[in-house]
């Protein structure tokens, strides 16, 4: 059974100032199986997909200016599409909070599916960082140096066992 897969994506304003951002955007299905072009409206629809599981990338091909993230979409042999967020991630975390003498536990499980609604409207989780920021001066960076640690415990050592 062949479907047909339909993704609307929703870039930021931002995103619309340079010239030809849909020709340069490709959609990938399995990381390059099936591949998409957006058109200038945002949407965009690959045809011919079997039934089957996919994950759905959004990849711009000269700059990256945004992340995406991506999507899994299911199509069964009837032609019903499920999609969901994907998660990588498969354990489940556990988080105990001390709160005046009561032990609370938060469970977080990341392999919940969250279904997304048909057809997909994806927008932009944040625009790309090439750089991370710089660290700030602080004091406590100073104070906990190994060579000052070495200075200034001696001597408050020997200030203080003398009384």
């Amino acid at each position: 059974m062949w479907g047909k897969c339909v993704l609307k994506v929703i870039f930021p304003s931002s995103a619309h100032s340079g010239r030809k951002w849909a020709a340069n955007t490709r959609i990938l299905l399995n990381h390059g199986e099936y591949i998409g072009f957006v058109r200038e409206d945002g949407s965009f629809t690959v045809d011919n997909v079997a039934s089957g599981s996919y994950v759905v990338q959004i990849v711009k091909v000269e700059n990256v200016d945004f992340v995406f993230e991506p999507i899994r979409v299911d199509i069964t042999a009837k032609g019903k599409i499920r999609a969901r967020k994907l998660s990588v991630l498969q354990v489940m975390h556990y988080i105990l909070i001390h709160v005046s003498r009561e032990i609370y536990l938060l469970i977080f499980q990341p392999n919940v599916v969250n279904q997304l609604p048909y057809p997909l409207k994806l927008s932009a989780r944040e625009a790309t960082r090439y750089f991370r920021k710089r660290e700030e001066w602080r004091i406590t960076d100073m104070l906990m140096n190994p060579m000052v640690l070495m200075l200034v415990v001696p001597l408050v050592i020997m200030l203080i066992i003398p009384k």
